[in-house]
């Protein structure tokens, strides 16, 4: 029994651990686009339908019910395709959703030097937090366990270690 909860502990750590690098990872896109000064729709953790979401602003923050991933949309990056997402209708459809089309905002211009910077804050988060993981495990206090110190595991009954008196689970000392 032990070793099921042993593996659950570790499947449900590093489901943590793979949540925070997403977390940061986002974090550096929002914090990135904020000092740049453009528009942020969406900071999401996670993808589907909002499990938790609250408008601040003009922007939605959620956490989604599918935890592999997040985003954080930035209609500057593609306007296109948000023109498209915001239901900006084609030319053949023009006529028939004249009515149903949603405005499309006026986006200030973004120069491409802030865009590669939106672009490249994601992975920089994660590099820093690789960093101060590393600094955190490198000071972290030993742990206090037998680990370290060799066992026996099988020993042959018919062998001269047998008949010196080693056994199964002895620990060798030197």
């Amino acid at each position: 029994m032990g070793n099921i909860i042993g593996n659950v502990g570790d499947v449900l750590a590093l489901g943590i651990l793979f949540g925070v690098t997403i977390f940061v990872h986002e974090l550096g896109h929002y914090l990135e686009a904020r000092w740049c000064g453009m528009v942020i729709d969406v900071f999401s953790i996670g993808f589907g339908p909002p499990l938790w979401k609250k408008k601040v602003g003009d922007t939605v923050y959620k956490i989604g019910v599918i935890p592999f991933g997040g985003y954080v949309a930035l209609p500057q990056l593609d306007p296109a395709a948000m023109s498209t997402v915001q239901g900006k209708a084609s030319e053949d459809e023009a006529s028939t959703a004249a009515e149903d089309a949603v405005p499309v905002r006026e986006l200030p211009p973004i120069s491409p030097w802030k865009k590669i910077l939106v672009s490249l804050a994601g992975a920089a988060g994660n590099v820093v937090l690789a960093v101060i993981m590393a600094w955190v495990i490198f000071f972290a206090p030993e742990a206090e366990t037998d680990a370290a110190i060799p066992r026996l595991g099988y020993v042959v009954e018919e062998s001269a270690a047998y008949a010196a008196g080693l056994r199964a689970g002895d620990s060798l000392l030197a």
